[in-house]
């Protein structure tokens, strides 16, 4: 159990780009990469193994993005104190859109430049179970925490 000293009152803007921050860029940057690495080792890059290349790298994106709520939210409740956290639905799930978008453009960039449409695809699939994801186990999480009365 933490101790509530070290819980601190936080603004709506601090909670939303602390939970949109770890969970659609740190933890997806980092399995990502894990993920292409280890990609890279079972899949040499050919032409032939390009598109199941862009699936498994986007599958781990994905799974980065399902983490990283996980991981953000248990953060969150460790270390905020809020009053109304309904309140804070909004925020994160505006924050995830501008952060999903970014994702986006960076993920698709590549495949657009070398012609794949279907890794494109790929790309947005992948995308969308994330956010809908991320979406989802943030609204819950929120609604089923307690309010806090200020120390």
């Amino acid at each position: 159990m933490v101790r509530s000293d070290k819980r601190k009152v936080r603004s709506r803007f601090w909670v939303a780009t602390t939970h949109v921050l770890t969970a659609g860029f740190a933890m997806p940057l980092v399995i990502g990469f894990v993920g292409t690495i280890l990609v890279a080792m079972v899949l040499p890059p050919s032409p032939e193994t390009f598109l199941l290349s862009a699936i498994m790298q986007q599958c781990f994106i994905a799974t980065g993005w399902i983490a990283g709520t996980y991981y953000s939210l248990s953060y969150i409740r460790k270390t905020c104190i809020m009053s109304n956290p309904s309140s804070y639905i909004a925020p994160c799930i505006i924050a995830g859109v501008v952060m999903l978008a970014l994702s986006f453009l960076l993920s698709s960039a590549a495949y657009v430049l070398a012609d794949w449409p279907e890794a494109l695809i790929v790309t947005v699939v992948s995308h969308c179970i994330a956010y809908l994801s991320y979406a989802t186990i943030t609204r819950n999480a929120f609604k089923q925490m307690r309010p806090d009365r200020y120390a």
